[in-house]
């Protein structure tokens, strides 16, 4: 059904460095396709799958700024806080808010993906109305070896790297 493959676009900043971002288009159809429930529209997928690449990237607990998230990933302010809403009532991810001296007036939040609830809650996402038990046995095994394997991929394990750590001697 699906295939999780992160990619990171390259980016040179105006200091000439090259930083990274989530390649949003790296979320290919056939991991869209999997998305059947009609409450989950484009726009809340695309914010979901951001936040399952910034744990890939910087592990449990990483920080983003609504300016951030606007920049890389295109939604708008309102889009971003209705569906942050929606996650964090759900019982998908914590947001713990915050202001920062580097991030002025702006919120740096710490994000946690809570993928147990996420994995114990796959019909509130996928739809498998119309499938077989068969299929859906079959289905729900893989989105969880894709969730166990995002949240135990030893590349993020106990990663404590956040938006603030990298770019504090900037």
């Amino acid at each position: 059904m699906f295939e999780y493959t992160p990619y990171y676009e390259s980016i040179r900043t105006d200091e000439d460095k090259v930083a990274t971002r989530p390649e949003l288009l790296s979320i290919h159809f056939g991991r869209l396709s999997g998305y059947r429930n009609p409450d989950w529209n484009i726009q809340k997928i695309l914010l979901f799958e951001y936040l399952l690449l910034c744990y890939r990237k910087y592990g449990d607990k990483f920080t983003r700024t609504f300016s951030l998230i606007e920049q890389e990933t295109r939604l708008s302010r309102n889009s971003i806080i209705k569906y942050q809403k929606m996650f964090e009532s759900a019982g998908f991810i914590s947001i713990h808010r915050q202001t920062t001296k580097k991030a002025g007036s702006d919120f740096m939040n710490r994000y946690s993906i809570n993928f147990d609830h996420i994995m114990d809650s796959l019909n509130q996402i996928y739809d498998f109305e119309g499938q077989s038990e068969e299929d859906i046995a079959v289905n729900v095994e893989f989105l969880k070896e894709r969730y166990k394997y995002i949240r135990d991929h030893p590349y993020n394990r106990d990663r404590q790297n956040s938006y603030l750590e990298q770019n504090e001697d900037e």
